[in-house]
């Protein structure tokens, strides 16, 4: 296996962000739309944070209401994990694994460019041990 392979080679560029101040419902319906379990968060611009689907149906389970009622600043995770492009796959993969973390966000310096997922991490064990 490439113990050197970097994140940035198996990453999603230019991952879907969702705003802060947006409902939860546009963060589920872009989920929905591109495929995907997490976005960004993002606020004036700066990262602020990562959604999941598991954050969404957990914060509409719990306060009872509906997903237009709620907004995605209310049920985002702070300080997400934050990864350099040239990072080693193996230390993100290994960190992710050790921290039960379901991604990670690839950023160059302030600017968010990619995000990496354990279905990205899966997809990536398999294309190496099959030596693809």
């Amino acid at each position: 296996m490439n113990k050197e392979l970097k994140i940035e080679a198996v990453m999603h560029p230019f991952p879907h962000t969702v705003g802060a101040d947006q409902s939860l419902q546009i963060a589920r319906d872009l989920m929905s739309e591109h495929e995907v379990r997490h976005l960004p968060v993002q606020k004036a611009g700066k990262l602020i944070g990562v959604i999941s689907d598991r954050d969404i149906n957990f914060a509409l389970a719990v306060d009872k209401t509906e997903a237009e009622d709620e907004h995605v600043e209310d049920a985002f995770t702070e300080e997400p994990y934050v990864v350099e492009p040239t990072e080693p796959v193996y230390r993100v993969a290994r960190r992710m694994a050790a921290d039960h973390i379901g991604c990670a966000l690839v950023a160059k310096g302030e600017s968010l460019v990619g995000i990496f997922t354990t279905v990205d991490a899966c997809r990536t064990l398999a294309d190496q041990l099959s030596g693809e």
